[in-house]
């Protein structure tokens, strides 16, 4: 706001300025939302080539475009270019350190890399935002998970479905602790819960097939059936997380953010 001097004219001048000014500036803003909107329909048909191009331009006429940094950060952690997101990512930190989509991005990368403190610290910042909080929720379960802290790993989840009740990742998690802590009614539960919302979700049958095979291994020893192939008992060893093999190379006792995952290319 500009204050009102003593010269009439030379605010005018100055509003003259700003509005010309304010107009360019609100063409090169229309131009990148632009780019960005069809950058994001770009994502959601899998073209990151042409979303990452029309990124590019959108950082020529604005190179501190945090969305545009952010967006480019999503686009190369879908490809697996997990050094060029976080690159990306935190360009966008370094101009608002409290953006909730670039924080989410670069925790999921540091929780690949085993950075676990460092992952804690920006999933927290995640938490801000409405539209993060669930994805920065399931990460922080992750990261607790890892840190073999399961009890807030189970409040996490807990959170989540306070948020969301049908949270697969949630349901799933948190069958799991209880399996692996002694309470199979509780395990149960929610394995059931997870086939329930979840019906087209193969690792929801799995994990409720293995609590109840080793169930009845409680009761009767379990032997190869005729019936069985030799694979059965690998296959029944243990319940199955959410696995992250699609992207990272890490191995993980606990889901990261596959929702994040899912949803990292149209969510904004």
């Amino acid at each position: 706001m500009f204050a009102f001097p003593y010269r009439t004219v030379l605010v005018l001048s100055l509003i003259s300025i700003a509005v010309r000014t304010n107009g360019f500036a609100q063409q090169k803003q229309d131009a990148s939302r632009t780019a960005i909107a069809q950058a994001e329909e770009y994502f959601s048909n899998g073209n990151f080539t042409s979303a990452v191009y029309l990124l590019d331009e959108a950082l020529k006429n604005n190179p501190r475009h945090v969305e545009a940094l952010t967006l480019l950060g999503r686009a190369y952690l879908a490809v697996k270019q997990f050094q060029e997101a976080e690159r990306f990512f935190r360009r966008a930190l370094e101009i608002d350190e409290k953006n909730a989509d670039a924080n989410l991005g670069l925790s999921l990368i540091l929780l690949f890399d085993n950075k676990l403190d460092s992952a804690k610290q920006h999933a927290l910042m995640a938490l801000s935002e409405a539209s993060t909080r669930v994805d920065a929720l399931n990460l922080l379960s992750q990261i607790a998970a890892n840190e073999e802290k399961l009890d807030e790993a189970r409040q996490y989840c807990e959170q989540i479905l306070a948020i969301d009740g049908t949270h697969f990742d949630a349901l799933s998690n948190l069958g799991v602790f209880y399996q692996k802590t002694g309470n199979e009614a509780k395990a149960l539960l929610f394995f059931q819960k997870a086939v329930a919302f979840h019906p087209d979700n193969p690792t929801a049958y799995h994990n409720l097939g293995v609590l109840y095979s080793a169930s009845s291994s409680r009761c009767r020893p379990r032997q190869l059936r005729q019936h069985d192939s030799p694979g059965t008992a690998h296959r029944l060893a243990g319940p199955r997380i959410l696995s992250s093999s699609s992207l990272c190379p890490h191995e993980m006792d606990w889901p990261v953010s596959a929702h994040y995952a899912r949803t990292c290319l149209s969510r904004h």
